[in-house]
């Protein structure tokens, strides 16, 4: 059987849990100046679309009608398919749009601004507790290796 060799893994689970956070960084950025930046405005739900993979039709994408700085009527739709009762048509809702380019926008909820965020984040702590792990058990398998050495010593 072949032997895990921890150290190494623990090298392997620190460089994943530093691209991890590297990432969350960039999204968090990315983020806060869209919202920084961003015209707000209310935007109407006009009609639900069903996602083309959702067979059981339980996904949709929202579509929305608002108006923009320049006073243009805008339609677009979102980004990630939700629940069909998340949104319904004639719900108002508030959402930031990028100036001069209003189809991209995004609906001031918590997934659409930061659930990325957040699933970067907790894979990233995630892989900081794994590479804890290994430590601790490189430590305590050093430890239990020196009790025995000693132990054998002591009783021939």
């Amino acid at each position: 059987m072949k032997k895990i060799n921890l150290v190494k893994l623990c090298y392997v689970f620190l460089a994943a849990a530093a691209v991890l956070a590297v990432i969350s960084v960039v999204v968090y950025y990315d983020t806060a100046s869209f919202i920084a930046n961003a015209g707000k405005t209310e935007a109407e739900v006009i009609s639900l679309i069903p996602t083309e993979d959702s067979e059981d039709g339980k996904k949709y994408y929202a579509e929305f009608k608002f108006t923009d700085d320049q006073g243009n009527t805008v339609k677009g739709k979102t980004r990630n398919p939700y629940g069909k009762d998340i949104f319904k048509p004639g719900d108002k809702v508030e959402i930031y749009f990028e100036k001069g380019v209003p189809l991209n926008f995004m609906v001031n909820t918590f997934d659409e601004k930061w659930l990325w965020l957040m699933i970067t984040v907790v894979f990233t702590i995630a892989l900081l507790l794994s590479a804890g792990m290994c430590i601790l058990t490189k430590l305590l398998c050093s430890a239990f290796d020196k009790v025995m050495s000693i132990l054998n010593r002591a009783n021939p």
